[in-house]
């Protein structure tokens, strides 16, 4: 499926639980953002001191980012890393990953750099894009609550979420 059907379907699941919430709802509506220029993206990808994985960079430049998405994965974009207030949770949320023990622990070889691509508002919950040299493995990592799963490809973590068409790989599976 093409990157931007995905979105769609990301959308439209949203936009779904969103109308079917009360009209009292205080979350914000699901929208689409404009796209991240490439020299944004280039800023974020020096941010992150690793090469991005190239279906997000794809994502960027589709949408940087999503609108009204906070308690269901509300993806940062390359404008996100530009507030302070909006990459303080994601820098806290990598930083206590890191330092809460080895990334060996989870099962990923030593030198991993990590990268968050969203934070869960309270600071609980976040994905992070990995980056090593062994191609075989996953490249994104879910942690939330104890619960870790892992991800080949971004598209397989935007299914996961959108429409729960792809299974992830538990770290006690």
């Amino acid at each position: 499926m093409e990157m931007w059907m995905l979105i769609g379907e990301l959308m439209r699941a949203r936009t779904r639980a969103y109308l079917a919430a009360s009209p009292l709802c205080p979350d914000e509506m699901p929208g689409l953002r404009s796209p991240a220029a490439p020299a944004q993206i280039g800023e974020l990808e020096a941010l992150a001191g690793q090469p991005l994985d190239p279906e997000y960079r794809h994502f960027l430049s589709l949408t940087d980012g999503l609108d009204g998405f906070r308690y269901t994965m509300p993806l940062l974009g390359c404008r996100d890393w530009e507030d302070p207030e909006r990459s303080r949770p994601a820098s806290v949320f990598r930083d206590i990953t890191l330092e809460t023990g080895p990334l060996t622990e989870v099962g990923l070889p030593e030198g991993t750099r990590v990268f968050p691509i969203y934070v869960s508002a309270e600071g609980s919950a976040g994905v992070l894009m990995l980056h090593h040299g062994d191609e075989a493995l996953e490249r994104f990592w879910w942690s939330s609550a104890g619960d870790d799963m892992f991800f080949h490809t971004f598209r397989d973590l935007l299914a996961c979420v959108a429409d729960g068409s792809y299974s992830p790989r538990h770290l006690f599976d």
